[in-house]
């Protein structure tokens, strides 16, 4: 999943960059930490807690074909159970 860039586009992966970027940051800055520890926790957090609300939100689209502007939604299509009927962008 890492060679693509629109990893990010699914909440799931979120978690892992935002690990890679706290952990960059406490290489550079290590008097910060606690507070780059402290955000990264929070972050996780909300997203263990918003992500089933928008799971269930989502459930009653699950299998529906939908049609996105790029082919860069794939991870979210893949997290929330839809699928890329087509894409508007020609490449």
């Amino acid at each position: 999943i890492w060679g693509n860039p629109h990893y990010m586009f699914g909440p799931g992966n979120i978690p892992a960059v935002a690990r890679n970027v706290r952990d960059g940051l406490k290489r550079v800055d290590v008097g910060n930490s606690s507070t780059y520890d402290a955000n990264y926790e929070a972050l996780v957090a909300r997203i263990n807690q918003s992500l089933p609300r928008w799971k269930a939100k989502l459930a009653p689209a699950k299998g529906k074909l939908v049609v996105t502007y790029h082919r860069s939604f794939v991870y979210f299509l893949s997290e929330f159970g839809l699928r890329e009927a087509a894409n508007v962008e020609p490449r």
